[in-house]
């Protein structure tokens, strides 16, 4: 198999032939905290639920229930997700349903 380096006239394909045809929206889920300006938090992770479902495409990252969050322990990245829609309204709806979803409990 080999890799062809190929232009967009190559193909066949202009800017004005691209149309679109829906919107997506990505939401990363971090364990940063807004009140220590956006510095990652640090502690154990006791409970995880990430907001998938409805069609959501969810990309895992470090979290689950148990991990050790914060520096020299794991990626402040717990998960990522998102939703093609038709629109704008749609994407941000799916969106909002999956961040609703999404639980992460740390006692401390």
């Amino acid at each position: 198999m080999h890799a062809v380096q190929a232009t967009f006239a190559d193909l066949g394909l202009s800017q004005d032939t691209i149309t679109v045809r829906g919107v997506a929206i990505q939401c990363r889920v971090t364990t940063e905290d807004p009140r220590k300006n956006f510095q990652p938090d640090t502690g154990r992770i006791e409970a995880f639920r990430a907001g998938e479902g409805m069609g959501i495409r969810l990309d895992a990252g470090s979290g689950y229930a148990g991990a050790t969050t914060g520096f020299g322990n794991c990626d402040i990245f717990l998960n990522s997700s998102r939703h093609p829609s038709q629109d704008g309204a749609q994407a941000i709806g799916y969106q909002m349903a999956a961040l609703a979803y999404n639980a992460v409990w740390d006692p401390a």
